[in-house]
């Protein structure tokens, strides 16, 4: 069947597209997709975002590089899991959505969403950001390289979860300091 050079080339783009859009998964940066129970991924280096433990871990080949606490995005406005790529880095970032510091500052996948110093709660509290607390953000800022994939898993706790097991630590503190008096 002879078509003619434009037609050709459409079906030519169409059917690479196809292709293309098969293996790029549903993620923001068509990295592979991160089923809920967290696959583990296929690159050796890469930063760990534990939405329910609220914990961040920078891995090369499993060995762990650097690790911190996270406060992530609140129940009105969550962090995205997925799979993203640091797209750039800012040392002296401020929001242009909310026009607040944003220190250390490194953009996921050229969205809204980053990793940044931050207000650390005992809670996810940010707007979708994945806040770290000041040391720990320059410490990551200055070994991580921009395309360095960051994988987004798990689902953060509501606030009332998050209070519920702090009364709790502070019950079972209060009752270990108790004992320890006697």
């Amino acid at each position: 069947m002879k078509t003619s050079p434009p037609l050709h080339f459409l079906l030519s783009f169409v059917i690479l597209f196809s292709a293309f859009a098969a293996q790029a998964g549903d993620t923001p940066d068509g990295g592979k997709a991160v089923t809920p129970d967290h696959e583990t991924p296929t690159f050796s280096r890469y930063i760990d975002v534990d939405l329910t433990h609220q914990q961040a871990t920078y891995l090369d080949h499993g060995k762990v590089l650097w690790s911190s606490t996270i406060s992530s995005g609140r129940d009105e406005k969550p962090t995205p899991p997925g799979s993203y790529e640091i797209s750039d880095k800012h040392q002296d970032w401020t929001s242009t959505i909310y026009h607040v510091p944003m220190p250390y500052f490194m953009r996921l996948s050229v969205g809204e969403v980053g990793l940044h110093a931050g207000l650390m709660t005992s809670y996810p509290g940010s707007a979708g950001c994945i806040r770290l607390p000041l040391n720990e953000a320059r410490d990551l800022f200055e070994i991580t390289p921009v395309g360095t994939r960051v994988v987004v898993h798990g689902t953060a706790p509501t606030y009332e979860e998050c209070m519920k097991r702090e009364r709790e630590r502070s019950t079972s503190f209060s009752r270990g300091a108790a004992a320890f008096r006697r």
